[in-house]
């Protein structure tokens, strides 16, 4: 199938594609768990936004970021739902200073120890946790770019957030009661 195309439609992909392809390579691929197949999503995903590419305005926008992202999304949990594989959605090592500080949980264990357990501790949440945690803190979305890209509305993602810090901050809190 062949699409027509401007040359600014051509300069506009080849811009996002230069923006925002890294990011959401690393974004798909923490949901697939696997380098390969995030390859292959995220070429899924710029051949969705070709086809769209008149829906956007302008590259830099952060509509245009959430977009991407949404269809990111959508186009890893696909390939997901068809490989039927367990996907998990860890945040990397870099941000787990920024959430511990944030929760303020590890105030009596030095920084590196539980950056060591970070993702054990992930690992014990739900999916829908590990995600908002991953977009808030391994993507730097704020709460509008989030709610866009899980289609809730902008207190829900507060709200879901809030919730998914004081999960990981229990978890955390009876792990260390129990030592």
């Amino acid at each position: 199938m062949f699409l027509k195309s401007s040359k600014t439609d051509a300069e506009k992909t080849d811009m996002l594609y230069r923006t925002y392809s890294n990011q959401l390579f690393y974004y798909i691929k923490k949901i697939i768990k696997d380098e390969y197949s995030a390859e292959d999503v995220l070429q899924n995903t710029f051949i969705l936004v070709f086809r769209n590419i008149d829906k956007i305005k302008d590259v830099d926008s952060e509509m245009t970021k959430s977009y991407l992202y949404t269809i990111a999304r959508n186009a890893a949990f696909q390939h997901y739902n068809k490989t039927k594989k367990q996907a998990a959605v860890t945040i990397p090592y870099d941000e787990n200073i920024i959430i511990l500080d944030e929760i303020s949980v590890m105030e009596s264990i030095a920084n590196a120890a539980a950056s060591e357990y970070l993702d054990e501790y992930l690992m014990l949440l739900t999916e829908e946790d590990r995600e908002i945690l991953s977009l808030k803190y391994g993507h730097g979305l704020d709460y509008g770019q989030i709610s866009e890209i899980l289609d809730i509305k902008n207190a829900a993602a507060r709200q879901r957030l809030s919730r998914a810090k004081k999960r990981l901050a229990a978890k955390m809190k009876n792990d260390i009661r129990g030592r």
